[in-house]
């Protein structure tokens, strides 16, 4: 099972396995529940397919919170908001925010996934360039036989005069009839502000990451082996690793590779 966002997104487009879609209002109408809080919140609703990356359903007013038009999201897909996400949120919720979500939803029953509601924020950069503070509120609505999501149904509301700090929260909340909506669990991601790893330190650290030695990694980037180890230090370095077992998790709950 892939433990990053992007790599779960590559391996879910390939599965053989296909759920039919529903009509696109029978999606909004099953989830009263959020029904209720779109109507108390005004946000942007969308339905997104991971397969495709494509939403099948947009709200008009996403134009007022990014300032891109409905057509131009439905047009390039989800890519066109994760390469605004801030790289530092972006790097949690790959990673970090990812991780746990898959943990959390996999084990659930389908009774149970029906009414659990996954939240997270974010900061996004609008059309004029300014960021905004996104919290985005979502329900996994269609899953394959092991439970891996394929389409969720959200809303993101604009929370940036709410929120000040850069910290990435996730959270879970469970429905049931006698307590209504209660928090499960939340947890805080605070990444280390983007270093400044250059190119050729970061084909050494995916080779690393990869498994090659130093002498394989020289072959494979026609560099000596001096010039590799010289970036390896570097790289342990920058990082405040102490060596390549640190390295490598660093890099994995960071966001690097």
């Amino acid at each position: 099972m892939p433990q990053f966002y992007f790599d779960y997104l590559r391996w879910i487009k390939g599965k053989t396995e296909l759920v039919k879609y529903g009509n696109v209002n029978s999606y909004l109408l099953q989830f009263a529940l959020l029904k209720k809080t779109i109507d108390l919140l005004p946000g942007i609703v969308y339905i997104l397919d991971y397969r495709t990356q494509k939403y099948l359903f947009l709200s008009e007013n996403v134009q007022i919170v990014l300032g891109f038009t409905r057509d131009e999201f439905i047009t390039m897909g989800q890519g066109l908001l994760l390469e605004r996400i801030h790289p530092d949120d972006m790097a949690a919720i790959s990673s970090k925010v990812f991780r746990r979500f898959m943990e959390y939803s996999r084990g659930l029953t389908e009774k149970e996934l029906r009414n659990t509601k996954f939240s997270m924020n974010y900061r996004t950069k609008r059309k004029d360039g300014s960021y905004a503070q996104l919290l985005q509120q979502y329900y996994i609505i269609a899953w394959d036989k092991e439970r891996n999501p394929l389409i969720t149904l959200g809303l993101c509301t604009d929370i940036t005069a709410y929120k000040t700090d850069s910290k990435v929260v996730f959270s879970v909340s469970n429905y049931n009839d006698k307590n209504g909506l209660k928090l499960a669990t939340f947890s805080e991601s605070t990444v280390s502000k983007r270093l400044n790893i250059t190119r050729r330190e970061y084909d050494v650290l995916k080779s690393i990451m990869d498994g090659l030695n130093s002498r394989q990694i020289a072959e494979k980037l026609i560099i000596s082996q001096y010039t590799v180890r010289a970036h390896r230090r570097n790289l342990l370095d920058k990082t405040k690793c102490r060596n390549v077992a640190e390295l490598c998790n660093y890099a994995a709950n960071n966001g690097l590779i």
